[in-house]
């Protein structure tokens, strides 16, 4: 089981199984048990589905957030955590120029 701890993308791999077991999981109950007749879905109904999914998504992402920072105190990551978290000046600025094309782009795209 060691395989479990490997790094991929900077996370164990165990991490990475479990989010796309759980994708899986969700969109098969979400296909196969809630949408199994194709029909049109009210506001409610959607607002209802989509405040459901964006909860799970915030608690999986809290519970990962907790799990590295406060329970795996063997994660290799955790020691390099002072060197990741600074960030250059010219990243920043680099980032905030994404932020501000994108902005302008969707919102050309959702007023025209």
């Amino acid at each position: 089981m060691d395989f479990l701890n490997v790094e991929w993308l900077s996370k164990p791999a165990w991490m990475w199984l479990g989010f796309f077991a759980i994708v899986g999981v969700l969109l098969a109950f979400d296909l196969g048990v809630l949408h199994r007749r194709q029909r049109e879905i009210g506001v409610r109904e959607s607002l209802l589905l989509s405040s459901v999914y964006l909860s799970l998504g915030v608690a999986f992402g809290g519970l990962v957030w907790w799990l590295l920072l406060f329970r795996i105190s063997a994660c290799p990551a955790r020691s390099q955590a002072g060197s990741s978290r600074r960030v250059s000046i010219p990243s920043r600025r680099l980032s905030s120029i994404i932020l501000f094309f994108c902005s302008v782009f969707f919102s050309s795209v959702v007023w025209y």
